[in-house]
């Protein structure tokens, strides 16, 4: 089904997309630690696991106590983005109804922005896996910002380029990090669970969904319908039918109906001739000859 509408003020929404639009999570905790591995420092993977959606200025502190930023880091760092890359990446695939998600709040006219704390060009391909690339209008990531989630710079970003108020702002993401920042940055999130946070994890998130599917199925009821229905678009409720479809209906209707008056008009004409040339006597059927021409115009007006 179409959806035909337009927001009166411009509103958007921010999407992470690292479990929340692609089952990477996992992925990435474990490049991590093979990285870490390779240098010679071994980290716990749960413990880098649950630091993913963080972005490397905060992990590599986190879990091995040194700075990114050190020659140590910046290998380990590097090493991470080959590692992920050609081992993990083409496997990763999309959550289910992704796109037709995107598709929705683009069909809603919300602007989407791309909040990410992935590298720019890990991003990219990310976003091709998620098959959603075509649709996103801006996109801001790590190498955007100073510090990375759950600092709220990259939300920032984010906000800034969509160029919507915070107000009609909501961003949706999968870890307390992303909830951190979006707070932070003053603005509404709805949570997931698909990247391994549970509904406590993410306080704060007006809602939890289990992923992008239990969304898509419960959109009419969620704050981004809210949102489209405060800034002057009309929800969707499941019987809703697009104008475009009625108007070619009704016009097929009114040419059923013209077809089925000239057919009558026409019967009419013959019949009157008829009755013209047998007066005082018993009506005759048509002839062959007056059912053919009856047939050709009756064709003519189909």
């Amino acid at each position: 089904m179409m959806y035909t509408s337009a927001l009166r003020e411009n509103a958007a929404v921010l999407l992470d997309v690292d479990g929340t639009l692609v089952d990477s999570n996992d992925a990435h905790a474990r490049a991590w630690v093979e990285a870490f591995e390779e240098a010679g420092i071994r980290v716990e993977y749960e413990r880098v696991r649950r630091a993913i959606g963080m972005g490397g200025d905060k992990l590599v502190p986190h879990v091995a106590g040194i700075s990114e930023d050190s020659p140590e880091g910046a290998r380990i760092s590097r090493r991470r983005g080959e590692i992920f890359k050609s081992r993990y990446l083409p496997s990763i695939r999309p959550f289910p109804r992704v796109r037709e998600l995107v598709e929705r709040f683009i069909a809603d006219g919300f602007t989407v922005v791309v909040a990410s704390s992935a590298k720019d060009d890990e991003l990219a391909a990310l976003l091709e896996r998620a098959n959603v690339a075509d649709l996103i209008e801006a996109q801001t990531s790590s190498d955007d910002a100073d510090r990375s989630k759950p600092d709220p710079d990259i939300v920032e970003a984010a906000i800034g380029r969509s160029k919507a108020p915070r107000e009609a702002t909501v961003m949706f993401g999968d870890t307390p990090y992303d909830v951190q920042a979006a707070l932070r940055a003053g603005i509404a999130i709805a949570g997931l669970e698909s990247g391994g946070w549970r509904r406590e994890d993410l306080a704060g998130a007006v809602e939890v969904y289990a992923d992008p599917a239990d969304l898509y199925e419960r959109y009419d009821q969620s704050i981004f319908a809210r949102v489209a229905r405060e800034r002057g678009v009309p929800g969707r409720s499941p019987s809703s039918i697009d104008m475009t479809l009625v108007m070619m209906i009704a016009a097929g209707v009114a040419g059923a109906v013209l077809i089925a008056l000239m057919i009558s008009a026409i019967s009419r004409r013959f019949s009157e001739s008829a009755d013209a040339d047998t007066i005082g006597h018993e009506r005759a059927p048509l002839g062959p000859r007056d059912r053919e021409r009856l047939r050709r115009l009756i064709a003519r007006t189909s």
